[in-house]
């Protein structure tokens, strides 16, 4: 399946297998990979573009929350200090 046609398939703008899930992974990611790390703004908009389309819920991981901490921590392009995406086994922190 191509890249297009996988894209066509995320159905809403969750954190949860949506837009904000797919755009917070490829940030991460992108500090590991330049690659991935140019795709990020085209998937930015894309996010900004489907969170003015979708009905709105509440919630961190199937709401606008989720997706709005995405598009905070990705444009100011510095990790979250409150440590939010640590569900998403994705933080850099280490607790110990």
């Amino acid at each position: 399946m191509s890249p297009t046609n996988q894209l066509a398939r995320l159905g809403d703008v969750s954190l949860c297998h949506g837009w904000a899930g797919l755009v917070y992974v490829a940030w991460r990611a992108g500090a590991h990979d330049h690659r991935i790390r140019a795709a990020v703004p085209r998937l930015i908009d894309r996010l900004t573009t489907a969170l003015h389309q979708e009905p709105r819920e509440r919630g961190l991981l199937v709401g606008e929350s989720g997706a709005l901490l995405t598009q905070l921590a990705v444009t100011a392009d510095t990790p979250p200090r409150t440590q939010w995406d640590a569900c998403l086994l994705l933080n850099a922190e280490r607790t110990r």
